[in-house]
């Protein structure tokens, strides 16, 4: 019912900026972390997980520290545990394991795309694809997705035989863009079959 408060203690200038979690070689997965502050943070036994039951799966070594607004990228063989490309949540934990610094959630994502906040630190807990990887850096702009959700109807009248929900999607890519295998994430779940294409 308050405002919340300014951050003043070191920790509470980190954040979880960027995650890359369905990668193909050579590149890797990772974790991204940014520090808001414009002072060099200790991060030093502080801990990332995949698991909220499970808050201290990996931990920063002794003498870490990211420089003053700076970014420090975790790759998925240090962390210890593998990052779940269908999408999940990750979590920033105190050295003492008891307090949450930071917790964001990803959905699933391409190949090679990662998932960050935009701009750096700020913006939705969600985390969003963007148009490159910049692991260790800022982040770039959000993607800007060739097949969009264009139009929904939901919740259409029993009294009106023949007709139903439906979603429409759009191709504003330009070319012509096979649709096998895609798939709608939350609220339906539908797969769209193989040979399904879109036209430009």
């Amino acid at each position: 019912g308050a405002a919340d408060p300014v951050p003043s203690a070191d920790l509470d200038h980190l954040v979880i900026n960027e995650v890359l979690a369905n990668s193909n070689p050579p590149m890797t997965n990772f974790i991204e972390i940014h520090n808001l502050s414009p002072l060099a943070v200790d991060v030093s036994n502080c801990y990332l997980s995949d698991q909220r039951n499970a808050l201290t799966k990996y931990q920063f070594p002794p003498a870490t520290s990211i420089g003053p607004q700076g970014f420090l990228a975790v790759e998925e063989a240090t962390l210890g545990f593998a990052l779940n490309a269908d999408g999940e949540s990750v979590f920033l934990t105190s050295p003492d394991g008891l307090r949450v610094l930071d917790t964001v959630s990803y959905p699933a994502s391409g190949a090679d795309r990662s998932l960050g906040r935009c701009p750096d630190g700020f913006g939705t807990p969600h985390l969003l694809p963007l148009a490159t990887l910049t692991p260790g850096g800022a982040n770039a702009a959000l993607l800007a997705p060739g097949i969009v959700i264009n139009e929904i109807f939901f919740n259409a009248p029993l009294t009106q035989p023949g007709t139903g929900d439906w979603v429409e999607i759009y191709n504003r890519s330009g070319n012509l863009v096979d649709l096998g295998g895609w798939r709608f994430t939350s609220g339906i779940d539908f797969t769209f079959p193989a040979g399904t294409s879109i036209p430009d």
